[in-house]
């Protein structure tokens, strides 16, 4: 479901921006929420996802397009493929001009859209007002594609616990297919989810007492 994928992002993107913890706090929020948001986008090629609903018209036309030519949880559900593929398509648009506004308004759009249920006008209108207020920062985040990525596969690996699977080569599909979308088990693996998350403050200590064991 959106939330457990975008809690996912979340959690994947907040421990790997330790990448970045050098650059400051500011970086690794940068970091965290980027991965969170795009853990979200493989659903674009579903009419009736978080990404495909969050602008209204604006997002779902592209996203039937998407979902007619490649098909839900094809192309863009590809791991190696689609998490390149979106490293690529950000560090593009991040060097084109308006690339940098439209970047961090399809990433706040997302969030809005599957955190909050926002969607249609409400949320091109905050989107649209983040994305400017990102043209007026003086920053140099060269590193955006990667918590990109990082959220893409986690959103792939999080499909592929599912009885649907994630596709693989061939049209075969792969995974744990532990359980099906929605169910008991997946509120289950959203409370672990929760504990790293939780368990984020504590990581100092944590390696500490993982040197010393070993």
């Amino acid at each position: 479901m959106g939330v457990s994928h975008m809690a996912s992002g979340f959690a994947t993107g907040l421990w790997s921006s330790l990448a970045v913890a050098p650059l400051g706090v500011p970086a690794q929020v940068v970091w965290t929420f980027t991965s969170a948001a795009f853990s979200l986008s493989p659903d674009i090629d579903h009419p009736g996802s978080n990404a495909a609903r969050m602008w209204g018209p604006l997002s779902r036309v592209p996203a039937g397009v998407v979902g007619r030519v490649f098909g839900h949880r094809g192309a863009t559900h590809q791991i190696v493929g689609a998490s390149i593929g979106t490293a690529v398509l950000v560090a593009v648009a991040w060097m084109a001009p308006y690339g940098q506004a439209f970047t961090v308004a399809f990433a706040v759009g997302m969030l809005l859209s599957a955190g909050a249920n926002v969607q249609g006008g409400a949320n091109i209108l905050v989107s649209a007002a983040c994305g400017y207020g990102a043209t007026t920062l003086d920053w140099d985040a060269w590193w955006l594609p990667i918590p990109a990525a990082i959220g893409v596969a986690t959103h792939i690996v999080g499909d592929s616990l599912t009885t649907s699977g994630a596709p693989g080569r061939n049209g075969r599909r792969w995974g744990l297919r532990a359980f099906t979308t929605g169910s008991p088990a997946e509120a289950a693996v959203c409370v672990l989810i929760a504990a790293s998350i939780a368990a984020f403050p504590l990581r100092g200590q944590l390696a500490e007492r993982l040197i010393g064991a070993w």
